[in-house]
């Protein structure tokens, strides 16, 4: 019995089509998962290795220089006559400092685990980012460090949990929330 009267039967061609339709639809929403599921893993992993950092030693580093970087929006499309300095960059600082660990000096600029080495928010002039970063860390002055006691070289000043260390995670719940739904979608079509 055909539930829609409106509608003729369909061939088997169409009926082909559509189970051909329904299975590149179906790799998709698989595709989707399966390029999620990495960012997940990643993303539990960052957050746990984020989270230890508060539990490093703490030792007391020395602030030993402050520099600028530029943050090139790569999203603003150039116009006829710009060069890419000419285009709305911004600034931010970074701090570069020393830490003493078992009478070796170690030196690093990493920030924290989710925003590397950048220490600021960003700043329309790289003058304006510099003054911010000398003001909020002088140099020669004492900082609190946390060391990985398992490895030295690995430090950082802001410890634990931050934007930066939970993006992996809300990227892959995102492609895999997508890929997920989609492939529920399709199971409740056919």
């Amino acid at each position: 019995m055909n539930d829609s009267p409106n509608h003729p039967p369909l061939s088997n061609q169409q009926i082909e089509a559509q189970a051909k339709a329904r299975k590149l639809l179906s790799y998709f929403a698989w595709s989707l998962m399966l390029i999620g599921l990495p960012f997940l893993l990643f993303g539990v992993y960052f957050i746990v290795y984020g989270h230890e950092t508060s539990s490093w030693d703490k030792v007391e580093g020395t602030v030993v220089a402050i520099q600028t970087e530029v943050d090139v929006d790569l999203s603003t499309p150039y116009s006829s006559g710009q060069t890419r300095m000419s285009r709305d960059n911004k600034y931010f600082f970074k701090v570069e400092y020393n830490y003493p660990v078992n009478d070796q000096i170690y030196t690093s600029t990493r920030y924290s685990m989710g925003e590397g080495s950048r220490a600021s928010d960003l700043f329309e002039d790289r003058t304006e980012a510099m003054a911010k970063g000398k003001k909020k860390y002088p140099i020669g002055s004492p900082i609190t460090v946390y060391c990985n006691p398992d490895s030295p070289t690995d430090a950082v000043i802001s410890a634990g949990i931050n934007l930066g260390t939970v993006s992996p995670l809300l990227i892959g719940l995102f492609i895999f929330g997508c890929g997920l739904l989609f492939k529920i979608i399709l199971k409740k079509a056919t």
